[in-house]
């Protein structure tokens, strides 16, 4: 929710960190739901 106060929207590529996840992607590399949650194997 942070992300989008931010101003990304859904698509925009999100770099936090190690991590790199599209919003809205709902298989995203970086865990649940492409929310960057727990590491998963791409």
């Amino acid at each position: 929710q942070a992300l989008r106060e931010a101003g990304a929207r859904d698509g925009d590529t999100v770099v936090i960190g190690p991590l790199e996840f599209v919003l809205g992607d709902e298989e995203g590399n970086t865990g649940d739901r492409g929310n960057g949650g727990e590491d998963e194997e791409p």
